[in-house]
């Protein structure tokens, strides 16, 4: 393992705890022996000369479609795009951020690609070879991000791959700041990536995530779901060299943190997971963003709107994180619903164009909690998710609650209706209202509002098992059973499976209104309520097809909607192997019987 630099850190901007460099004082050197998480690959064989870089051509999007900026009052000709360049330092950065608002997809058109035009600082890669495309790993099985081959880096320092495709579930970088800091200053990039500090662990996230979408011939000998996992071994080691000697955490280290506890979720629960999602939770409680938005005044207010903006994104991607991880295995929460006073986040485009939109705190009451967007400024589709997750969240605690009362599951039941009957006509999903539209400009919000739909399907069913069990007399739902979802085993629930078709087929209708292509580029955690809690959507498919006295070897076509869509997700994340390995055993067990 490499050994901390004694170089100079890089200087820090001037955005004080939003900023992208830390100023965290770098840890002393530990013999820290990384687990052997992931096996050394072989990638040895004949090389060849990497293909030619193609990047998007902003320019010439621009003169092909002016329509957008027309309708802004801008004119733009020949002779204004020649002189777009990207600005390479804060000084020179600030025209940028007062431009007018935009929309997600303006602001992707304006800036999206700016950071393909600078030139890639050859002079990073030290030790790299440019026409081969075998490196070597370090005695751990982890990889120098400076040993990559040069084309390969040149394809990840295009941000298309993070910013399009992980950012989309995982919003918490502020894409203009990270231009900033890292593609318009590549000195810096240098120096940070020979240290063992929180700013190199984030940059090595960042290049892990993006390689899972890379189509480099580097990789053609790696599934998607495999690639980029020694650079998230070279960043598991770097996590834990800053750990140890870690004084006061900053939102660097803590952005970086969250990003590694995303990858090792995704690659497959696990307990190194489930230990990185607590040590995020505990940075952010030391950090005090759990009560950012307090109004008691305790909390000193030194950040502007889009700094509080970014620790809120930061906040709620972890939240997420507590949320899953828990519910899969049946344990208490991290994070205090209770007593946490953040907004919700807001739209992209408004964070980027620095448009401060008062958004709302989650009322923590269920009665309450349904209309927190309804008269808010802030009407964001994630913000609407968010909602419906915590939702889904109140309902899981009546489940871990003993002797729960009926009262309290039909104010949950009813609220989640209240939730349903008030969401925005954008999440009604009907053909012929045309609210889904998906490209590669404006994918991201459609996919929320595929997910908040499918989460409302979920929750519906969960509460639907509450009322079962409390008919039963059981005083603890939760006891000795995994309720809320298949992946943490069988559940004992397998009598009047047909109360469940309405909520099954729901699902199966709004599938069908889902791209293949875009699946992926949605968080993954979404195949858990593909499957239902328990597996009930493959068992109402299964026990519909039963009771049809279906004969001869023709596929259960619902059975195999719901495989081809978790399949688009285990291509990329290996956390769609284990729902598709769910998926079979139910099957088979269902069959079997």
């Amino acid at each position: 393992m490499s050994t901390v630099s004694t170089e100079s850190p890089p200087m820090a901007n001037d955005k004080g705890n939003g900023m992208l460099i830390s100023q965290q004082e770098k840890p002393a050197p530990m013999n820290l022996k990384l687990p052997d998480t992931t096996a050394d690959l072989n990638l040895g064989g004949t090389t060849r000369p990497p293909p030619p870089l193609h990047l998007a051509d902003l320019r010439e999007e621009f003169l092909a479609d002016t329509s957008t900026y027309s309708s802004l009052g801008w004119t733009l000709d020949a002779h204004d795009l020649t002189a777009i360049d990207m600005p390479t330092s804060s000084s020179n950065m600030s025209p940028w951020r007062t431009l007018p608002a935009l929309t997600g997809a303006e602001a992707a058109l304006l800036f999206g690609e700016q950071s393909a035009y600078l030139p890639f600082p050859d002079s990073i890669l030290e030790h790299a070879d440019s026409n081969s495309f075998e490196c070597r790993s370090l005695e751990d099985g982890s990889l120098e991000l400076q040993q990559l081959p040069l084309a390969l880096m040149k394809e990840l320092w295009s941000i298309d791959h993070y910013f399009d495709k992980v950012h989309s579930f995982v919003p918490i970088l502020h894409k203009y700041h990270w231009v900033e800091a890292w593609l318009g200053d590549p000195s810096r990039l240098r120096a940070t990536l020979k240290t063992n500090s929180p700013s190199s662990l984030l940059v090595h996230m960042v290049f892990a995530l993006a390689a899972r979408f890379s189509l480099s011939p580097y990789f053609e000998r790696e599934p998607p779901s495999e690639r980029g996992q020694r650079i998230a071994a070279k960043a598991t080691a770097i996590y834990w060299d800053c750990l140890q000697s870690l004084q006061q955490p900053d939102l660097v280290y803590l952005q970086g943190c969250t990003l590694l506890a995303w990858y090792l979720y995704l690659s497959g629960p696990n307990l190194q997971g489930w230990l990185t999602i607590g040590t995020c939770t505990r940075l952010a409680y030391e950090m005090g963003i759990d009560k950012i938005d307090a109004t008691n005044g305790d909390v000193p207010l030194t950040l502007d709107w889009s700094q509080q903006e970014e620790q809120r994104r930061v906040w709620w991607s972890i939240w997420e994180l507590d949320t899953f991880a828990s519910a899969i295995a049946c344990r208490p929460h991290t994070i205090d619903r209770l007593s946490m006073a953040v907004k919700l986040p807001v739209s992209d485009a408004d964070w980027l164009a620095d448009n401060s939109v008062e958004s709302v705190v989650i009322d923590p009451d269920p009665l309450n909690a349904w209309y927190t967007l309804r008269d808010s400024a802030n009407q964001d589709e994630r913000a609407w998710f968010l909602l419906c997750n915590y939702l889904l969240l109140i309902a899981y605690g009546l489940g871990r609650q003993s002797n729960v009362s009926d009262q309290s599951i039909l104010e949950i039941e009813k609220a989640v209706t209240c939730f349903a009957l008030l969401l925005p006509k954008q999440f009604h999903l009907h053909p012929e209202l045309g609210s889904l539209s998906f490209g590669p400009k404006d994918f991201i919000r459609s996919n929320w509002i595929i997910s908040t739909n499918i989460m409302l399907q979920g929750c519906l069913t969960f509460i639907r098992f509450l009322q079962e069990t409390v008919s039963r007399g059981d005083p603890n739902p939760l006891e000795g059973n995994n309720l809320l979802s298949p992946l943490a085993g069988e559940s004992h629930y397998s009598h009047r499976r047909l109360n469940y078709e309405r909520m099954a087929d729901n699902l199966l209708q709004i599938m069908q209104m889902w791209p293949a292509e875009y699946i992926a580029y949605n968080s993954p955690f979404i195949g858990c309520l593909m499957l239902g809690p328990a597996g009930m959507n493959v068992r109402v498919a299964l026990q519909r097809e039963k009771s049809a006295k279906c004969t001869g070897n023709r596929p259960n076509i619902d059975i195999e909607m719901l495989r081809l869509a978790l399949s688009q997700i285990s291509r990329y994340w290996k956390i769609g192997d284990e729902m598709l390995a769910l998926l079979s055993s139910i099957t088979g067990s269902e069959l079997s019987s």
